[in-house]
């Protein structure tokens, strides 16, 4: 099934700023049916770190972090490989493309076995932010941070 424009808008919404894209949602999706999601998400990690209040010059400090907001935790056993796949993506593309790729893959219909628990996760949470965001006006990030579960750690093997 197609990745659709409202789970791109809240999926890069939590990857990005761990929080739900909500009254900035119908802008976000236009943007993204415009210009495309990778040029919105590179305006978006523009003030990542300004609305999130952290340093994230540093790669491995922002991939930490997107990881994170993704779900997946430095106790999981699917770590290594996520931030060895997001360094490589990093490094060949750039943050945007880096997270874009990282958002669609978890939302895609196939992941490899150790990112099955992560993604069903992630799908559970951009499913719940388009519910939350369909008819919301709110605009204070500080209000939309809190609306995200906790990441789930996917079961040790």
């Amino acid at each position: 099934m197609a990745i659709t424009t409202s789970q791109k808008v809240q999926g890069l919404a939590i990857a990005v700023f761990g929080a739900y894209a909500g009254g900035y949602t119908e802008e976000l999706e236009t943007a993204v049916d415009t210009v495309g999601l990778s040029a919105v998400a590179g305006s978006a990690l523009n003030i990542q770190g300004i609305l999130l209040a952290t340093d994230l010059s540093e790669d491995s400090v922002w991939i930490d972090r997107v990881l994170s907001h993704l779900g997946v935790t430095d106790t999981d056993p699917a770590y290594e490989a996520a931030v060895g796949a997001m360094e490589d993506l990093v490094s060949a593309f750039g943050r945007a493309a880096a997270v874009v790729a990282a958002v669609e893959y978890l939302l895609g219909d196939t992941v490899a076995d150790e990112f099955e628990s992560i993604a069903a996760a992630f799908q559970d949470n951009v499913a719940a932010a388009e519910v939350f965001s369909a008819d919301s006006t709110d605009l204070d990030v500080g209000d939309l941070i809190p609306r995200t579960p906790q990441p789930v750690a996917s079961p040790s093997a």
